[in-house]
C-alpha cells in the first residue's frame, strides 16, 4: 500500500487558493517543494511518503503565499496499525482546518490536509510590553486640557461590570410623552473575549470583542441545519491626528486608542465603552474595531469586496481561536452594521458605494449608523468647512441601499448637523416625527431613527448626563457633544437592530 499526501490549500470562503508556495519534509530531510497537480478533479499538492510499516514519522508542511501570513504544521504519520493514520503533532495551527483519509482505486491511500492561510494573526503577545510602557504624555489634549487617564491595564478584565446610560426607544421628550427622554444607569458585564488582531495590510491591527453566548460551537440552526450568519458590527474611527507615536501599530498611542474606545468611561473627554455598551443592548453581536494608521488610514479596506473578504477571515479565524476545528462559513457569511464616528464617515461611504459585490450589497449589509458623521472641507482661507457635495453624496448612497427598508435593513443617524436631517426625512416610510425643546428633531421607526439634536440641545440635560455629554467650558460645547455622540448612541443603535 503507497501512501500519499495531498495538500490542498483554500482561502477562507474555502474557494481553491492558488498561487501558494507548498513545502513538504519527510522526518529530518529537507523541505521539498511541491508543485499543483489535478488530484481527485481539483488542484492539490501531492508527494508520495515512504514510510515503513510498523513506524511513526514525524512530517511538516509549510504553506506561504505573498500578502498572507505563512502556516507550517507538524504531523505524525503512523503505520503501526492498519489503516495507517496521518494526525497533527501537537495543535492544530489556526490556518489549518482538518485531514481527510481517502482510498484510492489501487488500494493506495491518501490523506488530504486542507491549509486556509490568511489576513490575520493573533496579536494578543505584543500588547502587555506595551501597556508596560510609562504613558507620554499627550501634546494635544483633550479640549478642556483634561490630560487622558493610562490606558487602562489589562484592556479586559474578565467580569469587569461598568455603568452604562440605557435611553428609551424615543429620545427627544415632548408634553404628551415626557418621560420619552428619561434614561437610566445599566450595569454592563464583561463576559466575552477581546481578541487583538495582527492584518497583513492597513489597517494592520483590530480590536475584536465576541460576547458571551454567540453559539460558535453550535455550527448549524436546529430549524434548517443550514449554517448560521452571525452578527457584527464595524467601527471605523476618526483620522489619527498626528501626534501618535510610532511605529504603528504597536505603540502606545494606538493601544491607548483602543482602551478608549472600547473600556474607558462613557464621558466626553474620557472614552466611549463601546464594548460594554454592547454588553448593554443584550444583543449578540461582535465588534470589530479596526485601528487606523497616522497619514494612510484604513487603507482600501472600506469597499464592499474589502469589507466582505475581512467578514470571511474574522469568521473563519474567531472559530478557531474559540476551539472550532472545522469551521463553517454561512452564506451569507455574516449580519453587518457598518458604522462611522466623525470623519469615520468616509469609511462608510465607500464601503456604500465602493467596488459593489451583490451578496454583500444586499444580504450582508443589514445596518448602517452615523455618530455624528462629518464631511469637512477647507475654504480660501484654509478653514474647515461644511463639505456638502460629499455630505449629499452620503445621503444619497444611504438613501439607494436603504431602499425604505427592505430585507430588514436598517438606517441610524445621530447629528448635531441639520443637513443630515433634511436630506434624509423622507426616507422612512411610517416614521414617528417627534420635534423636540432647542429645534431637536427625530424621525423614528422599528428600522431607522434620525436624531438631529444641535448643540445648545445638550445643555439642557438634566444632571448627571449633562456633565457626561458637555464641557464646563461653553466655547467647548460642540466639540464636546461631538464626541459624546458614540459614547451614547453605540449602545441605542446596537440595542434596537435586527441582527441579533
Amino acid at each position: 500500500m503507497a501512501i500519499f499526501v495531498v495538500v490542498r490549500v483554500l482561502d477562507t470562503a474555502y474557494a481553491q487558493l492558488n498561487g501558494a508556495q507548498v513545502q513538504f519534509k519527510l522526518g529530518s530531510g529537507a523541505f521539498v517543494t511541491l508543485a499543483p497537480s489535478s488530484v481527485d478533479g481539483a488542484v492539490g499538492h501531492e508527494t508520495a511518503v515512504n514510510a515503513l510499516p510498523g513506524t511513526t514519522t514525524r512530517c511538516t508542511v509549510r504553506v506561504t503565499k505573498p500578502g498572507l501570513f505563512p502556516v507550517q504544521q507538524d504531523l505524525l504519520l503512523t503505520t503501526t496499525a492498519r489503516p495507517a493514520a496521518l494526525t497533527f503533532d501537537g495543535a492544530q495551527d489556526i490556518n489549518v482546518r482538518n485531514i481527510d483519509r481517502h482510498s484510492r482505486d489501487s488500494g493506495d491511500v491518501n490523506f488530504d490536509i486542507y491549509v486556509v492561510p490568511g489576513e490575520l494573526r493573533d496579536a494578543s503577545s505584543s500588547i502587555p510590553p506595551i501597556l508596560a510602557q510609562t504613558p507620554p504624555l499627550f501634546p494635544a489634549p483633550n479640549p478642556s486640557g483634561q490630560r487622558r487617564p493610562a490606558i487602562p491595564a489589562p484592556i479586559l478584565d474578565p467580569g469587569r461590570i461598568q455603568n452604562v446610560v440605557d435611553l428609551a426607544a424615543i429620545i427627544l421628550s415632548t408634553p404628551t410623552n415626557p418621560a420619552a427622554g428619561q434614561h437610566k444607569q445599566v450595569t454592563a458585564k464583561l463576559a466575552g473575549k477581546l481578541f487583538f488582531v495582527e492584518r497583513t495590510s492597513t489597517p494592520q491591527l483590530l480590536a475584536v470583542y465576541v460576547p458571551d453566548g454567540l453559539g460558535f460551537l453550535k455550527q448549524f440552526s436546529t430549524k434548517t441545519n443550514a449554517p448560521v450568519p452571525r452578527a457584527y458590527h464595524l467601527f471605523f474611527h476618526p483620522s489619527i491626528p498626528d501626534h501618535f507615536t510610532n511605529p504603528y501599530p504597536f505603540s502606545y498611542s494606538y493601544i491607548d486608542l483602543i482602551a478608549r474606545y472600547l473600556r474607558a468611561e462613557q464621558h466626553w473627554a474620557i472614552g466611549k465603552e463601546l464594548m460594554y455598551q454592547h454588553e448593554a443592548s443584550k444583543k449578540r453581536c461582535i465588534l470589530v474595531f479596526p485601528v487606523g494608521a497616522k497619514g494612510t488610514g484604513f487603507g482600501t479596506l472600506a469597499t464592499q469586496r474589502n469589507v466582505l473578504k475581512l467578514l470571511q477571515e474574522l469568521n473563519y479565524w474567531i472559530q478557531r481561536m474559540v476551539g472550532v476545528a472545522v469551521p463553517s462559513q454561512p452564506k451569507p457569511v455574516a449580519h453587518l452594521a457598518v458604522s462611522g464616528f466623525s470623519a469615520g464617515i468616509r469609511q462608510v461611504l465607500g464601503v456604500l458605494g465602493q467596488d459593489r459585490v451583490t451578496v454583500f450589497n444586499d444580504d450582508v449589509l443589514r445596518e448602517v449608523y452615523s455618530f455624528d458623521g462629518i464631511f469637512v472641507t477647507r475654504d480660501a482661507n484654509n478653514k474647515e468647512v461644511l463639505d456638502v457635495p460629499s455630505t449629499d453624496a452620503c445621503c444619497a448612497a444611504m438613501r439607494a441601499w436603504f431602499r425604505g427598508g427592505q430585507n430588514g435593513r436598517a438606517l441610524r443617524v445621530y447629528t448635531q448637523g441639520r443637513i443630515w436631517f433634511d436630506r434624509l426625512r423622507d426616507v422612512f416610510p411610517g416614521a414617528t416625527f417627534v420635534p423636540g425643546r432647542d429645534g431637536a428633531l427625530e424621525m423614528s421607526s422599528a428600522q431607522n431613527t434620525i436624531l438631529f439634536a444641535p448643540s445648545v440641545f445638550w445643555n439642557g440635560l438634566n444632571e448627571p448626563l449633562r456633565s457626561q455629554a458637555v464641557s464646563t467650558n461653553p466655547n467647548e460645547l460642540y466639540k464636546t457633544v461631538h464626541q459624546f455622540i458614540p459614547a451614547l448612541f453605540v449602545q441605542h443603535a446596537i440595542k434596537f437592530n435586527g441582527m441579533g
